[in-house]
């Protein structure tokens, strides 16, 4: 099965350029990379004609994902021509040459709806600082407000067309309200791969991200309560920072 790769990337050229050369060195699958620029960047420009020729699979560059990042990832997906898809946000690395391999073979041989692992995130200089280990991961966790990792979710690209594209309403939790839609509402299988799979690039832990936290809680709990699930605002925070704790 093909997987096709998309990569939101707005003034970050050297961001994309990492990436895709992470993606470059996975071994295993087949691929297609689908970057979606927030508007025309020559510099990201000149990149993409620099990197398609060398690679060994499609790539696409499309423009137009200006209006945020759930925008720009549903044009990726509307494009998409494989039949499971990742998102590859830019500066974000696959750990291992195996990571979308193992997502793979472990949603075929589950005979799984998506698949997704851990992932640990690294500051500007490349530096670990936290992990995000899935492994306590349920269905019902997202009742909690925790979810898997979301760059490291492979997912089959017919769920999009069952339960819908990601909600641009949402500007920070878009991805938590898809799983709830597709895990929770239509009931999707998912499996976990025990393994460190990406190194997701972040700002680092600060009061900064603990205000983002926050504010990442309260679209949580918006989705929850438009998707039907009557949760307090109390409850939930207690039991994602209880779990948070963990990772």
């Amino acid at each position: 099965m093909i997987i096709s790769v998309i990569t939101p990337v707005k003034d970050d050229p050297e961001g994309l350029r990492k990436s895709a050369s992470s993606l470059l060195s996975q071994r295993g699958v087949e691929l297609e990379h689908i970057i979606v620029s927030a508007g025309h960047d020559p510099e990201l420009i000149s990149y993409v004609e620099e990197y398609a020729p060398g690679a060994s699979y499609p790539v696409r560059l499309i423009e137009g994902g200006s209006d945020g990042v759930y925008k720009a990832l549903n044009l990726g997906i509307e494009a998409a021509t494989g039949e499971l898809v990742a998102t590859m946000h830019a500066g974000d690395l696959w750990q291992r040459s195996d990571s979308l391999s193992m997502l793979h073979d472990a949603l075929s041989k589950a005979g799984a709806d998506l698949a997704y692992g851990d992932l640990h995130y690294v500051d500007s200089r490349g530096k670990r600082v936290r992990n995000y280990c899935a492994a306590r991961f349920r269905t019902e966790s997202l009742l909690d407000g925790f979810m898997p990792p979301h760059p490291t979710i492979l997912a089959r690209r017919e769920l999009f067309a069952t339960v819908g594209l990601y909600d641009q309403n949402y500007g920070i939790a878009g991805d938590f309200d898809w799983l709830v839609r597709t895990l929770l509402k239509a009931g999707a299988k998912s499996v976990y791969v025990a393994s460190d799979l990406v190194a997701m690039r972040t700002g680092g832990i600060s009061c900064k991200w603990r205000n983002r936290l926050y504010y990442t809680l309260g679209e949580k709990y918006m989705s929850l309560r438009n998707n039907g699930y009557r949760v307090s605002r109390l409850r939930l925070l207690k039991r994602y920072l209880r779990l948070f704790d963990h990772h």
